[in-house]
């Protein structure tokens, strides 16, 4: 599709999604996911690239925007929504989390705890914690770019989380990420 094509690759993300460029950083998307979790805690400029967004990034500048074009592919391409799955998986398993399914019935999905939650929270679940953009990220990019239900779940097991530990994430924080699925204005 040559009317596609960006003069500027290093914001090219659906071409950054399937591999053929690197990241502002240098950075492909397949050494990203094989980062281990301090990295990914220290690092600040690839999750604007794993969940790329439709709104423009305030802490890393140049970040990629998704465009109309962007949005449609991911929603009509399986291999793009199977890539962002897999940036999905390694950030839950980040955050502590699992996907369960019973008896193969993907009805029945859900987000848990993993056993290492207590030691992996310990990274994100604490009031104004930076962790939280993230999330809020990851709940948008997924809403958008063609797995609501898979947010929804995810919002659900992280409303779960909050209600246990009512003193952790604050309440501006839960209502950003109940507007990340929504698309409700802020």
């Amino acid at each position: 599709m040559f009317w596609a094509y960006k003069e500027n690759k290093m914001d090219d993300i659906i071409g950054f999604y399937k591999g053929k460029y690197k990241n502002s950083s240098g950075h492909s998307l397949e050494e990203i996911w094989e980062w281990d979790d301090d990295q990914l805690e220290k690092g600040h400029t690839y999750i604007q690239w794993m969940f790329p967004s439709d709104e423009e990034s305030k802490k890393v500048p140049g970040s990629p925007v998704l465009s109309q074009f962007d949005i449609k592919e991911f929603n009509t391409d399986d291999d793009l929504k199977r890539r962002l799955l897999k940036s999905f998986a390694i950030f839950i398993r980040f955050l502590g989390l699992k996907v369960t399914i019973e008896n193969g019935n993907i009805e029945t999905l859900k987000f848990v705890k993993a056993q290492d939650f207590n030691e992996k929270s310990s990274n994100w679940l604490n009031a104004n914690n930076h962790n939280h953009l993230r999330i809020s990220r990851a709940l948008r990019s997924l809403t958008i770019l063609g797995c609501p239900k898979i947010a929804s779940l995810f919002y659900e097991c992280l409303s779960e989380i909050c209600d246990e530990y009512p003193d952790k994430v604050t309440d501006k924080t839960k209502l950003f990420w109940k507007f990340a699925i929504s698309g409700e204005e802020k």
